[in-house]
């Protein structure tokens, strides 16, 4: 999985994607989410997925495929 656009922080950590991020935004470094409704924002899905972070999600994604 790439890191896309993703650039660490000050301290060194990868910065989390904002849960108002649409995943339209994201389909093209996260090609799982292609079956994803673009208009919806990362926080729905995580929402709908029960999880947290989009890394659970892309993990969650990819076993029902």
């Amino acid at each position: 999985m790439g890191l896309g656009k993703h650039k660490r922080t000050s301290k060194g950590r990868f910065r989390k994607e904002k849960r108002s991020t649409k995943i339209q935004n994201l389909k093209e470094t996260y090609p799982v989410l292609n079956d994803v409704n673009g208009n919806m924002h990362l926080g729905t899905l995580l929402d709908r997925l029960h999880v947290n972070s989009l890394n659970k999600a892309l993990e969650k994604l990819r076993r029902s495929h």
